[in-house]
């Protein structure tokens, strides 16, 4: 089991800047998420779940990269730490229900 470290350039709900996402674990990946990328998740989101918040929307935008960037490890993952600019543990469960159901 290992633990990954997870950082967020640019918060992902900024809609208008591009996030970069990289994660470590001894060895390192990057992801960047182009603004325009994301602004077309946002509408699709808001076109699938239209009675959610738009928190809703950026929770599920965030953790959607995050497993991507680690879904070659997720199998010996034990922990993924998460920035702190995405502090507490209401942010960080959700994260996880929501990584954990991305497919």
């Amino acid at each position: 089991m290992s633990v990954v470290y997870v950082d967020v350039s640019a918060k992902l709900e900024n809609w208008s800047a591009d996030s970069v996402i990289a994660m470590t674990n001894g060895s390192a990946r990057v992801l960047v998420v182009t603004a325009p990328v994301k602004q077309a998740v946002r509408q699709w989101l808001r076109r699938r779940y239209p009675h959610r918040k738009g928190t809703y929307h950026a929770l599920v935008l965030m953790a959607a990269p995050i497993r991507v960037i680690v879904a070659d490890d997720l199998a010996q993952i034990e922990y993924i730490v998460i920035d702190r600019d995405y502090p507490g543990d209401g942010i960080q469960a959700k994260l996880k229900k929501r990584i954990s159901s991305v497919a």
